[in-house]
């Protein structure tokens, strides 16, 4: 099976602009390298057979390494607790700076 795909620069400056991050046009050229090695090492990686190797979904033998699902009453704020070192709120929530952008607007 063998993967095609290569990135190019058109695709990493999309990829930067979808997640709002600025690159510069050596950032680009530097990305565009090293995402492609990145497909190379999978390519090669797909040409393994694994036809005789058992899959795994979890290197160690832990089995549901996960808390309860408990409400802790003891730890719990209230919401004035919760929001005196805000800096800014607004009946009873936080007010936060706009993070993403609606570019259509």
């Amino acid at each position: 099976m063998k993967n095609t795909f290569t990135f190019d620069q058109a695709l990493v400056k999309h990829i930067a602009a979808l997640a709002s991050i600025p690159v510069s046009e050596k950032e680009i050229d530097n990305l565009t390298q090293a995402f492609n090695e990145t497909l190379g090492i999978i390519n090669s990686l797909q040409k393994l057979n694994l036809d005789q190797i058992e899959p795994t979904h979890h290197t160690t033998d832990q089995i549901n390494v996960l808390r309860a699902d408990r409400v802790d009453r003891i730890n719990m704020l209230t919401q004035k607790q919760a929001l005196a070192n805000a800096k800014h709120t607004y009946q009873g929530y936080f007010v936060v700076p706009q993070v993403i952008k609606n570019k259509k607007a």
